[in-house]
């Protein structure tokens, strides 16, 4: 079983709107998403279900990745407001079915959910982890009930733009 958290790419300061959740990507931030939506590929990464932050940023993020359009992305709230275990417990109702998953959504809570879900043991990196804009953290999970997903990750690997 698989499973993607990845941040969003860069986004501008602020939004013509004012609002945080209509802050666009930068031109840097389309182009990082791109090049992560081609490491995917090259990683033999095909999601099967995404769950998204309905923030502009994150559904730009998401187009810039050029996945499958057959896939239909669900865009839930909680992914822009919600805590660590609101994150956990959407990946959790995920059926086995779903995966490989590609969750996108927002720091502070989704470096903090990579560094959960990592088993401790089999992390070369030191932890807590940081995913910076972009970053993409690839899990393998074997002969593991869905719901008990937390410290039983094998981190494959960080994708960088």
């Amino acid at each position: 079983m698989f499973i993607a958290l990845m941040r969003h790419g860069e986004a501008v300061g602020t939004a013509k709107t004012g609002k945080d959740i209509d802050r666009p990507l930068s031109g840097k931030g389309i182009a990082s998403a791109r090049k992560i939506g081609k490491l995917l590929g090259e990683h033999h990464f095909h999601p099967r279900t995404i769950l998204c932050s309905p923030a502009l940023r994150t559904q730009q993020t998401l187009d810039a990745l050029e996945l499958d359009t057959s896939i239909k992305a669900d865009f839930i709230q909680k992914l822009y407001y919600g805590s660590i275990n609101d994150y956990l417990s959407l990946i959790e109702s995920t059926t086995v079915t779903g995966f490989p998953l590609l969750l996108i959504g927002h720091n502070p809570v989704l470096s903090s959910l990579a560094t959960e879900l990592c088993n401790p043991a089999n992390v070369k990196l030191s932890l807590p982890l940081f995913l910076d804009t972009a970053h993409t953290a690839l899990f393998e999970f074997s002969d593991i009930p869905v719901k008990q997903l937390a410290g039983r990750g094998n981190l494959l690997t960080i994708l960088k733009p």
